[in-house]
């Protein structure tokens, strides 16, 4: 019971010492940045010209016959979304490119993603037209190429390992080095 009551006391004690500042440090407000005056500076709120040009529904036609597999449906909704132009058009070039990979024309599907990457966009969308265009080397037969592509996706901290160092050891072994698929 001792024990009870000076653990207790020691808890109140802990509390009421970790609940109370200093007395020789001031509080003062916390300084934060000015907010903006308008709704449009905000980076959450797209301007109203960005939200009509966005709706394109070319673009989520591509993406939907895309995802089923229908490749040339994919390309013909990719390159509509392209001439309507907008704020996704880098989308629609990647669509452009991904589908024409999948119906084997590399040469188209290097231009495409080649679009894609002198836009210098940010995130998974660099990375998949990175790896887009590394998928088409190999289809090229360019394995060299495509190595080095694998190489600078492999140093790209977001993406999946797996998947590229998978890649990064299959382009080296198609190429007939097998001790550099080995060091992969």
């Amino acid at each position: 019971m001792t024990f009870l009551v000076v653990f207790l006391l020691a808890a109140t004690a802990w509390q009421m010492s970790a609940q109370q500042p200093p007395p020789d440090t001031p509080l003062h407000p916390t300084v934060h940045a000015a907010l903006p005056q308008n709704v449009e500076d905000y980076w959450f709120a797209p301007r109203p010209s960005d939200i009509s040009a966005a709706r394109n529904p070319a673009l989520a036609d591509a993406a939907a016959a895309y995802a089923t597999g229908n490749y040339a449906s994919a390309l013909t909704s990719a390159r509509q979304a392209q001439a309507a132009g907008g704020p996704l058009g880098s989308y629609a070039h990647y669509y452009v490119g991904a589908s024409h990979l999948r119906l084997s024309n590399p040469a188209e599907a290097d231009r495409a993603f080649d679009a894609v990457l002198a836009k210098k966009p940010e995130g998974q969308l660099s990375v998949a037209a990175l790896l887009g265009k590394a998928e088409a080397a190999e289809t090229r037969r360019d394995h060299a190429g495509a190595v080095a592509m694998y190489e600078r996706l492999a140093a790209h901290p977001s993406i999946a390992p797996e998947t590229v160092l998978s890649h990064l050891a299959r382009a080296p072994l198609a190429a007939g080095t097998r001790s550099r698929a080995a060091e992969e």
